[in-house]
């Protein structure tokens, strides 16, 4: 009986234990607007529908994953950036080297977030 390599045998169940290519893949909603993709069918608070799952959607669902994690970025810098620019123009106490550094920070990662785009 000839022997099976070590690589060989783990290949194989790597192979055997990825998910098939005609598996489903499920697009939920939850009620505050979330949206997340699994391949288990959506709870019953979150809206949700079944895509095929082939390269094309997988990919679609990865690029409006990052769309919506940067759209998410963008607003939350945005947020601090008024903030701070709020606390730059009151007369509060406050150290305004430290403001103008966090408004800078929030600035040059609107920049590279390309938030101005959006």
């Amino acid at each position: 009986m000839p022997r099976i390599a070590p690589w060989a045998a783990v290949a194989a169940a790597a192979c055997l234990s990825t998910a098939p290519s005609w598996a489903e893949m499920n697009k939920c909603v939850s009620p505050d607007g979330t949206v997340s993709f699994q391949a288990r069918p959506c709870s019953s608070s979150a809206a949700g529908t079944t895509l095929a799952a082939n390269r094309d959607v997988a990919e679609r669902a990865v690029a409006d994953r990052e769309l919506a994690q940067r759209r998410d970025r963008c607003r939350n810098s945005k947020e601090i950036a008024d903030r701070q620019r709020a606390l730059l123009a009151s007369d509060a106490a406050v150290d305004r080297k430290a403001v103008g550094d966090e408004l800078a920070i929030q600035e040059r990662r609107m920049r590279q977030d390309g938030c101005g785009a959006l």
